[in-house]
């Protein structure tokens, strides 16, 4: 019996009762973690947005490559987590415009994220994959990425206390840079 209670208790929330997360919900920031570089113009690299609510992982993905500014943003979806650090999560972006076969003009693209890895208090670690939605025979691209843990994340995430204030701050920036598919 006190085995059945420990393995219950190591064991995260449903998915699915992560999906629906009140909008009363308190929420805290666990912080912002990157790996992005920057030249004078130019932005590379990938950044993760964590929040919590209850025992539900939510948040923003970025994917930069390219000039600086208006980094494409995707939310985080399929999120899974254990007290272990163990995370994982999808997002998806589009991160330009890209010919197909059949087109007569560039479409947006649409770039499916997926990260399985460890999340630490001074960095989230792991195995970052990139598939090409329209070109789903082309194999995904997968990198090991380090993103370190940046000491202030934006302070218009900071001022949400709930989780739909934390949505409303979110949603224009998807509008305009979010997926467009």
């Amino acid at each position: 019996m006190i085995f059945l209670v420990v393995a219950l208790a190591l064991v995260s929330p449903s998915q699915a009762s992560c999906r629906t997360i009140p909008d009363t919900a308190r929420i805290q920031s666990i912080g912002r973690f990157s790996d992005i570089r920057y030249t004078e113009e130019h932005a590379y690299g990938h950044a993760v947005m964590l929040w919590r609510a209850g025992g539900c992982i939510f948040g923003l993905f970025e994917s930069s490559e390219g000039l600086a500014g208006d980094t494409p943003t995707g939310l985080l979806t399929d999120v899974r987590h254990s007290p272990s650090g163990a995370l994982s999560f999808a997002a998806k972006l589009t991160t330009g415009m890209t010919n197909i076969a059949g087109s007569a003009a560039p479409v947006p693209s649409r770039d499916l994220f997926g990260f399985t890895g460890r999340l630490g208090n001074t960095a989230l670690e792991g195995r970052l994959g990139r598939s090409d939605q329209l070109r789903p025979a082309v194999e995904p691209a997968v990198i090991h990425i380090v993103l370190r843990r940046v000491p202030k994340q934006d302070e218009l995430f900071d001022e949400a206390k709930t989780y739909s204030a934390w949505r409303e701050a979110v949603e224009p920036i998807l509008r305009f840079r979010g997926p467009r598919w």
